[in-house]
């Protein structure tokens, strides 16, 4: 994605004298962002686990249990997520601060007690 940016600009020098302003137009472009770590990021357990993702500031993730791609409606990540019984793909996207969105990451766990 891309954003057009107009920077407007002026100095004030020691007299408190302003410039003329100055005026400058600039295409951003934003990379999307990674998808966020995962630990474990898959596995075959016997004994309750949890999954914990690491959140950088500013952002949040959204996750979901049934393969189905997460949307920001999706229930967001806020402490370790218990893995459920059974053969299970967990889904989850980052929404870093700008509100781009980054690939879906698909995770499997098998947690069978």
């Amino acid at each position: 994605e891309q954003k057009t940016i107009t920077v407007r600009a002026a100095a004030c020098n020691q007299y408190g004298i302003y410039s003329d302003e100055i005026r400058g137009t600039f295409c951003v472009q934003f990379q999307k962002p990674k998808v966020p770590r995962v630990i474990p990021d898959r596995g075959n357990f016997k004994t309750p686990a949890s999954v914990e993702i690491v959140v950088p500031e500013g952002s949040r993730v959204h996750y979901t249990w049934d393969g189905s791609a997460p949307t920001v409606n999706s229930p967001q990540y806020t402490e370790p997520i218990p893995i459920p019984e059974g053969n299970n793909i967990l889904s989850v996207i980052l929404m870093d601060r700008y509100g781009m969105v980054s690939d879906v990451l698909k995770c499997n766990y098998r947690y069978y007690p």
